[in-house]
């Protein structure tokens, strides 16, 4: 059973895709006899205003740094605009293999298959993302089988969603 949720973001955030994680995991629901999660919003520097893809409009600040993953039962992957692999802050790669070693479930959000990608974890796997990036994927990381046809894969304890109203399905799912 998951109790406690961790997300990493990074810039720019996908606004909507941030704000599913937030409202399926992170809303306190205990007048409604759910008990709450452990929510954790994590970036690469703590307290540093992160832009949106919404340009100027608002910033996000995550209050924890990447050491507050560890130990979550499920790690999101918040969407962001897809980068070469070495593009990735390497810790954020790091914290990824991690957490999964640590027995974490990974949840991608969108686009956030690209960095579950580049942090290895989706070799020999089945897995899915925006149609938008799936032939991108399928290059990138040839080892990994990309559906771009479904909302959602869960293949062991890698979940990847595809665009927007998929994330909701795969969060309602776990």
């Amino acid at each position: 059973m998951l109790k406690s949720v961790s997300v990493i973001v990074l810039e720019p955030i996908a606004v909507f895709e941030f704000g599913v994680a937030v409202e399926v995991f992170g809303v306190d629901r205990t007048d409604e006899g759910i008990e709450p999660f452990d929510f954790r919003v994590c970036g690469v520097e703590p307290g540093r205003a992160l832009a949106t893809k919404n340009g100027d409009l608002f910033t996000i600040t995550p209050q924890l740094g990447l050491d507050s993953v560890l130990g979550t039962d499920l790690v999101i992957v918040a969407p962001t605009l897809p980068q070469a692999d070495d593009e990735y802050p390497p810790e954020v790669l790091e914290v990824l293999r991690r957490a999964y070693d640590g027995g974490a479930t990974i949840l991608s959000l969108c686009s956030g298959s690209c960095i579950v990608g580049a942090a290895g974890l989706l070799e020999g796997r089945r897995c899915t993302t925006h149609w938008m990036y799936a032939d991108e994927m399928t290059r990138r990381f040839p080892a990994a089988e990309v559906d771009p046809r479904v909302l959602f894969v869960e293949d062991g304890r890698i979940v990847t969603s595809a665009g927007t109203a998929a994330g909701i399905d795969a969060s309602l799912h776990l």
